[in-house]
C-alpha cells in the first residue's frame, strides 16, 4: 500500500515539474517592457487582428450578438 502512494505521489510530481515548462512562456519574453500606444497596431504580435464590438441597448434587454 505504501509503495503505491509513493508512486502516485511521485507521478504527480513529475507530472507538475514537466507541464509548468510550457513552450509558451518563453516565447514573449520579448514583450516585457514594450510600450504600445495604438492598439490597432501591435508590431510585436505577429498576425495580430484587431477586433472590436459594442452593444448599446439596457442591462434588461436580452443579450444582443453581433458579428
Amino acid at each position: 500500500m505504501n509503495r503505491k502512494i509513493i508512486v502516485v505521489l511521485l507521478a504527480i510530481i513529475m507530472v507538475n515539474a514537466l507541464a509548468a515548462q510550457g513552450k509558451y512562456a518563453g516565447t514573449k519574453k520579448s514583450l516585457i517592457g514594450k510600450v504600445f500606444t495604438d492598439i490597432r497596431n501591435l508590431t510585436a504580435l505577429k498576425g495580430w487582428t484587431f477586433m472590436e464590438g459594442g452593444v448599446a441597448n439596457s442591462i434588461n434587454d436580452p443579450e444582443l450578438i453581433t458579428s
